[in-house]
């Protein structure tokens, strides 16, 4: 198999895309997106900036985030919001005066399954059960 290398805007451009097509998983990204066409590659392309001609595979992704830590994201994420206020992007939206400050809603932590015995379990209209644990050193790992 040839090796590809991939431009790492593409790459941050590809994990942004988990979240912003509300994927459960980074394997979803392999399935979910090998039948959309050749579409999703040139909107990834024209979003990153590059010319990449295949898509990476779930491992990529893994080993890219996992080389770069989460300290790069969190920089990242950091340049882009004082990017926004400072394009007065965000000025629409203030309330009084001052920014409004979301709260992450996007169910990271929440666990599929009861993993110990502080576990919250909230059952949903939709046949979801989703379980957060409250205890702060707990070792449960993330159903995502």
């Amino acid at each position: 198999m040839p090796c590809v290398t991939y431009d790492k805007r593409f790459l941050l451009w590809w994990g942004l895309s988990l979240f912003l097509c509300k994927l459960g998983s980074r394997r979803q990204l392999d399935y979910q997106f090998n039948s959309d066409g050749p579409a999703v590659l040139d909107n990834l392309n024209r979003l990153a900036g590059t010319a990449q001609t295949t898509r990476p595979v779930n491992q990529t992704l893994n080993y890219f985030l996992g080389r770069i830590g989460a300290e790069a994201v969190a920089r990242l994420r950091t340049q882009l919001v004082r990017r926004l206020i400072r394009m007065k992007a965000l000025d629409a939206a203030r309330l009084q005066g001052r920014f409004v400050v979301a709260i992450d809603g996007t169910g990271y932590l929440v666990f599929r399954y009861r993993h110990c015995d502080h576990c919250l379990v909230q059952q949903a209209r939709r046949p979801c059960t989703c379980t957060r644990c409250w205890r702060p050193s707990c070792s449960g790992q993330p159903a995502w």
